[in-house]
């Protein structure tokens, strides 16, 4: 049984810097910390998909809110398909969103780091003394909630299950990689699940994925800082991998898997996280140097990547496994 687990977060209004209203449209609303009284919330014990991140649902609970014309440290705008009327008069515009027209599917909670996790569920609003209470209510058949961990069931990384992967380093730079050119792929998942700054995902443990990249991909999707002029080949990809020795220790920080799924145009995706291979007490004394004397020591490293004889590329991920490869 592929399960992976996460301990339950509990929620107090005095760890919120604000939260987004999410609406079943696309909408979200920006609500500061300042207008939360109060905050109540029992989570679901499953963990459900949401985009490409696993987000909690919750079985009951209630955030009250005393809404403000105009509240300060609120650091996003709000989506709405009335923005003229939501700038004409905010406080009035949320009441008449949510108790009347409803459609809250969920409610995304922010700290003072900017990170954030959502938890989706069945919301309905009400108006008492002045006061908004936004109500999560079970729902309509039994599902567990009463351990102290989230808990999911996920399919292992397969590459027959896989559309493409989208490598994503550390300095935001990323291209992505598609089936035909995944030769091989093996990779320990954690059964711990980890917050990763917005909602949880699965970590690599260790593993290797065998790339033979195309050098004919018109439509590879990238990205990268340096202007590059016109197409961007094989080797310029393999060379932000492997450095121009042909092995290096690279900074991808995710894999967005995307896999195969049913119905033209549609799509399913996860994130995985990748773990600085540095030990924690480097990293630690590498941060504790930059708080000392205000400049970057750190520095993010995923693993190692080598351009092999037979012209494919071997990404490593983990300790172990990067271990085993320098013997």
């Amino acid at each position: 049984m592929r399960e992976y687990k996460a301990p339950k977060k509990v929620y107090h209004k005095d760890d919120i810097s604000f939260a987004l209203l999410l609406f079943d449209n696309g909408d979200y609303i920006p609500i500061s910390g300042a207008e939360i009284d109060d905050i109540s919330v029992r989570l679901y014990d499953k963990l459900i998909l949401a985009g490409d991140k696993l987000c909690a649902a919750a079985e009951s609970g209630v955030m009250k809110l005393n809404l403000q014309k105009k509240p300060k440290m609120i650091y996003a705008d709000a989506f709405v398909y009335d923005p003229k009327q939501f700038k004409t008069d905010r406080k009035s515009y949320i009441e008449n969103r949510l108790n009347t027209e409803g459609g809250v599917i969920g409610i995304r909670f922010f700290d003072k780091n900017n990170f954030h996790t959502t938890v989706f569920g069945n919301i309905i609003s009400k108006t008492e003394n002045h006061t908004i209470c936004l109500e999560y209510i079970p729902n309509p058949f039994f599902e567990p909630y009463a351990s102290y961990d989230h808990v999911v069931y996920l399919n292992r990384i397969k590459k027959s299950l896989i559309r493409s992967i989208e490598l994503d380093f550390e300095n935001c730079e990323g291209f992505a990689v598609y089936s035909h050119e995944i030769v091989e792929i093996h990779l320990n998942l954690k059964k711990e699940l980890e917050l990763s700054g917005c909602d949880y995902c699965r970590v690599i443990k260790d593993g290797y994925i065998v790339l033979k990249l195309d050098d004919d991909m018109d439509y590879r999707q990238m990205f990268f800082l340096d202007n590059y002029n016109g197409k961007v080949s094989r080797k310029t990809l393999e060379r932000r991998l492997c450095g121009k020795k042909g092995s290096a220790v690279h900074d991808i920080c995710h894999l967005y898997i995307n896999y195969l799924y049913s119905g033209f145009g549609t799509r399913s995706c996860e994130c995985l996280e990748v773990e600085d291979i540095k030990p924690d007490e480097e990293i630690e004394e590498l941060e504790k140097k930059e708080e000392e004397t205000g400049r970057d020591h750190y520095y993010f490293e995923g693993g190692k990547c080598r351009r092999q004889e037979d012209g494919t590329i071997r990404i490593t991920f983990g300790k172990k496994e990067n271990k085993e490869k320098s013997k």
